[in-house]
């Protein structure tokens, strides 16, 4: 399991966890809002084109793989 941070807005937490079960499917995904940041548990990292399809459907203002 790999682990994103990404800064977004806290009403953005529906959209931006629909989109990674949408990618990566039921149960294999992680949300947490820690210090203002979602932290977020993924199977692997995002793609180019899963980014930008990311920053279409939720305002991110930072995303950071760790």
């Amino acid at each position: 399991m790999r682990t994103v941070i990404i800064s977004a807005r806290y009403v953005e937490q529906y959209k931006l966890e629909n989109f990674l079960v949408e990618t990566f499917g039921f149960g294999k995904v992680g949300v947490r809002l820690t210090r203002g940041k979602y932290q977020c548990t993924v199977p692997r990292l995002l793609r180019p084109e899963e980014i930008e399809r990311l920053k279409e459907q939720v305002t991110v203002e930072h995303y950071q793989e760790i």
